[in-house]
């Protein structure tokens, strides 16, 4: 059966949260995917989601990149659709899971991690007006996953001392 996702939750999603002026400066961005290779294949799904995740990631810290500021690495742990980890090249994925570590440059302790998920609904079924299924677009859906995950990584990374 053919997974429905909520229009408004994708659109929500990439919108839900707006950025503030003043985040901590950031020298390094790296993301890198690492799931169990034997329960995932969103590398093979999604070849490139760890490239169009950083690139979100340095949009959304473009005004505070200095070369002291902190190096931060994402590493994405989950990427899944209803819970299952093995996609299929026509699912969307509803939760993206990672580890965010944050290290401040001079630091001689280890990084700050800290957990982001972002969850999206399935099931909802929203309908225009003339009474037609609207099925989001998978590339707008994807993106608003990965935005979602970037906005949840620079707010946690405006806390970071």
């Amino acid at each position: 059966m053919k997974r429905f996702m909520a229009l408004m939750s994708a659109t929500a999603i990439g919108l839900g949260s707006m950025t503030a002026a003043y985040a901590a400066d950031v020298d390094g961005l790296a993301v890198s995917v690492f799931p169990d290779a034997d329960q995932s294949n969103v590398t093979e799904v999604y070849p490139t989601i760890a490239n169009d995740l950083k690139l979100i990631l340095e949009q959304r810290f473009s005004d505070n990149r200095t070369e002291d500021g902190h190096d931060v690495t994402v590493r994405l742990t989950e990427v899944s659709v209803d819970g299952s980890t093995i996609l299929t090249p026509d699912d969307e994925f509803n939760r993206v899971k990672g580890m965010v570590y944050v290290k401040a440059k001079g630091d001689a302790g280890g990084p700050s991690p800290f957990s982001i998920t972002v969850d999206a609904k399935t099931g909802a079924i929203y309908k225009d007006s003339d009474g037609m299924v609207v099925i989001p677009d998978k590339a707008l859906f994807y993106n608003a996953m990965l935005s979602g995950f970037a906005d949840k990584t620079y707010d946690a990374v405006q806390k970071v001392e």
